[in-house]
């Protein structure tokens, strides 16, 4: 196999990770809420707007609160202080947190902005693999 010089695999990876971001970015734009996504928002935002982690606990800390940050420091989500919110009820209160933002026409941002996050580990998972490949 010919090897690949260095300047050309930067292209390439860089190329690589790029298209990796446009799609990713376009796709966070365009689609809907899914399902299990809602409960990660909820708990995301309720966690680093709130300092408060009881929402959705069996889902991982790291996996909630990183996310999170984005859309609370830029798309000013409506965190609601409603009963299910008071009681920890994280299934009743994903539907009102939902709510709130729709109706007030923030979700979409909201959504989008909380999706950016795992697409930049995507793409520095990638940067690593090849960092970890290139020196074996």
């Amino acid at each position: 196999m010919p090897e690949v010089r260095r300047p050309v695999a930067f292209v390439i990876l860089g190329l690589l990770c790029g298209q990796f971001l446009v799609l990713g970015l376009i796709q966070a734009s365009r689609d809907s809420v899914a399902v299990d996504e809602a409960v990660d928002l909820t708990a995301g935002l309720v966690a680093v707007a709130d300092h408060d982690v009881r929402m959705a606990p069996e889902h991982a800390l790291f996996h909630k609160v990183l996310p999170g940050l984005l859309p609370v420091l830029v798309a000013d989500p409506i965190i609601p202080r409603t009963a299910a919110y008071e009681d920890g009820d994280w299934f009743d209160y994903t539907d009102d947190l939902i709510r709130a933002n729709d109706e007030a026409g923030r979700l979409d941002d909201v959504v989008f902005w909380f999706r950016v996050v795992p697409l930049l580990l995507g793409a520095a998972t990638g940067l690593l693999v090849y960092a970890l490949g290139r020196d074996s």
